[in-house]
Formats: structure tokens, C-alpha cells, sequence
């Protein structure tokens, strides 16, 4: 996993009745999502870092049930 001098910011959604955790970090125009799950990345777009942090977050979520 990367190391990173900026401290994580911290992202929760509610799925199917469970609360999931994560946390991001945004560096050079990408933000990466990571949990106990895995880790996910892409570029930043139209959307916020959070708003992109939550869907990459239900992203891990509905493909470790997969």
C-alpha cells in the first residue's frame, strides 16, 4: 500500500442494511479508496472527492459480494 503524508479523510454508506467504512486520500488528480476490502482509484471528474469516494466505496462493496 502507498504511504502518504496527508491524513485520510473518512467516507460511510449505508448497503443493504450494513454500515461500511473508508477512508480516501486525494494526490496528483486521483483519489483512491481503501478498506479492509481492497483498495480502489481513479480520476477525479465531475463529481467531488467525496461523491467519487462513495460510489468507488459501493463499487468494493458490490463486487466483494460478487
Amino acid at each position: 500500500m502507498k504511504q502518504y503524508n496527508d491524513p485520510a479523510e473518512r467516507v460511510s454508506v449505508e448497503y443493504n442494511g450494513k454500515t461500511y467504512t473508508a477512508t480516501y486520500r486525494v494526490e496528483h488528480g486521483c483519489i483512491t479508496v481503501s478498506t479492509l476490502r481492497g483498495e480502489k482509484s481513479t480520476q477525479l471528474g465531475g463529481l467531488t472527492a467525496k461523491a467519487l469516494a462513495i460510489e468507488l466505496l459501493i463499487e468494493l462493496i458490490t463486487e466483494s459480494k460478487a
